[in-house]
């Protein structure tokens, strides 16, 4: 007889000539039970262990709400395979290692009381079991946190790729992968302890295992998800797409430069798998003088590649420690102190046509030191000659937005901005091409047009593929229509969802890579 729930594969039973040792324990207001079933030969080193085991069904108790099964019992039973198991109320032992002990006990709240129900959430059991087998690890032997969270991310990062979530039911290795099941998914849950911090993460997860539709039955991801995002008010969704669904892991390019009491900081990422274009996190920096023993940790919410920080830290830093207490999944990091100030960072810069003239506009992360850009134009990308000035809103660590129009583009073909710091400094962004002609003979109707417009060619030789519907204030909006390939075809391209207005539509041609734009108008 059990008086709980249980899944099919929690049952087990082993037979030999056990000694059994009796012990007890108090969650709450009920003595539980513990048995340990040994073998006569192995009696002092598994009763050794027994004192391990209430003690975490204590710290476990105060975490995660009684011990689930505490009318029942909890117990061991010695048997002669490798590592353990966490039948229901009597958990499968090799032997009584402390780190074993943890996560099989942990199993109880975590696979036993909520069972992942399919194998690709097999890390809600086996992630949460290695992450609870750590906190208890962590709470005895503090002096060893970092040491061990450090071994387990090298064993995460040594491969480039690989995701929590089981992509092959059928292959038992990759279920049980120590490397993504049970290590990556143990330090999903730190990074998420990291996130929103351990009052609102445990209180959710608190909330998951003891919900009334989920407990003593079976769970997946999204149920937890849904429990994380409720107690924190965070939209989670980015996170599992990084982390639980997406592979790899960042590696972060840090530049620094102390200003006095402040810090200027950069941030770029690498990413060691092409599933995940950028993971945002919460990146910790410890900034210290080691001559004067000030320190500050400093958080950077990042969220962007070349994301631009400044922190008035209170003294000046002569050394800086990238996640110092080691909460995230990254390797090869760098940390670089720079010999100035940080140059401005360019997050876009873009050309599109109108008519035949063009609109160059770019946007810049921060500004600290700027004073100027100079728009330089080119027929061939060697030869520059500078067209333009605009100045810089100079001193801002935030977000600005330039833009500047290029008369007779034509002439030209070839762009680029150059900009100028302050103390004399410049630097130059990527450079973008556009020979922005008229559209002679080429004719869009109905104009002014209400819905679907069509453009008709006037020579059969002529190819082109349209590129972007751009609005006169220069917003573009994407089109999706097959390219024109004679003199009879047309196009029909439905506008319907544009706002009255006047717009170019931009077209490629095939043959010599130049742009041509026709002018429309949107009732």
């Amino acid at each position: 007889m059990h008086r709980y729930a249980i899944a099919s594969y929690l049952v087990a039973f082993a037979v030999t000539n056990y000694n059994v040792l009796d012990a007890s324990v108090m969650i709450g207001s009920t003595s539980v039970p513990m048995k340990t079933y040994c073998y006569p030969e192995s009696q002092v080193t598994f009763q050794g262990g027994v004192q391990n085991t209430l003690n975490a069904m204590v710290q476990y108790s105060n975490l995660f709400g009684d011990y689930p099964f505490k009318n029942e019992k909890y117990g061991h039973v010695q048997f002669g395979w490798g590592g353990g198991m966490e039948h229901q109320t009597c958990s499968f032992m090799v032997n009584m290692s402390e780190t074993l002990i943890a996560h099989e006990l942990g199993h109880q709240w975590f696979g036993d009381k909520v069972t992942c129900g399919s194998w690709q959430d097999i890390w809600l059991n086996e992630g949460f079991a290695t992450h609870l087998a750590s906190i208890y690890m962590e709470a005895k032997y503090p002096l060893n946190t970092k040491s061990s969270r450090t071994i387990e991310i090298n064993n995460i990062t040594s491969q480039p790729g690989g995701s929590v979530w089981v992509d092959n039911v059928n292959d038992v290795n990759r279920i049980f992968s120590n490397r993504l099941t049970y290590l990556k998914g143990s330090h999903l849950l730190y990074m998420l302890r990291w996130i929103l911090g351990d009052a609102t993460f445990f209180t959710a997860v608190n909330n998951y295992i003891h919900d009334p539709a989920l407990a003593y039955g079976y769970v997946t991801t999204a149920n937890l998800k849904s429990h994380l995002e409720a107690a924190s008010g965070i939209d989670l969704t980015y996170f599992f797409n990084q982390w639980f669904t997406g592979q790899g892991y960042p590696s972060y390019q840090v530049e620094w430069y102390p200003t006095g009491n402040s810090v200027q900081v950069r941030l770029n990422q690498t990413q060691s798998h092409a599933s995940v274009n950028f993971f945002q996190l919460p990146v910790p920096l410890l900034f210290r003088n080691t001559t004067t023993n000030q320190q500050k940790l400093v958080v950077l919410n990042n969220m962007v590649n070349g994301q631009f920080f400044v922190d008035n830290l209170g003294f000046e830093a002569t050394e800086v420690v990238f996640d110092p207490d080691v909460w995230l999944i990254t390797r090869n990091n760098t940390l670089t102190k720079t010999s100035g100030p940080l140059p401005v960072t360019f997050s876009r810069f873009d050309i599109a046509c109108q008519g035949s003239n063009a609109r160059l506009t770019w946007q810049t992360a921060e500004e600290v030191n700027a004073d100027y850009f100079e728009i330089q134009a080119s027929k061939d990308a060697r030869q520059w000659n500078a067209i333009g000035m605009v100045e810089a809103v100079g001193n801002s660590n935030v977000r600005n937005d330039y833009s500047f129009n290029v008369e007779s583009v034509y002439n030209y073909g070839y762009y680029r901005i150059k900009e100028f710091d302050e103390d004399g400094k410049m630097q130059e962004t990527r450079i973008v091409s556009a020979k922005c002609m008229n559209a002679k003979g080429i004719v869009a109707a109905p104009n002014p047009v209400q819905s679907v417009l069509q453009i008709k060619l006037p020579d059969q030789q002529m190819v082109l593929h349209p590129v972007s519907i751009t609005s006169i204030s220069g917003n573009g909006f994407p089109v999706n229509a097959e390219r024109i390939t004679n003199a009879n075809g047309t196009m029909h391209l439905n506008v319907s969802h544009l706002s009255s207005g006047l717009y170019f539509l931009t077209l490629r041609r095939d043959t010599t890579g130049e742009i041509i734009n026709v002018k429309f108008l949107k009732e």
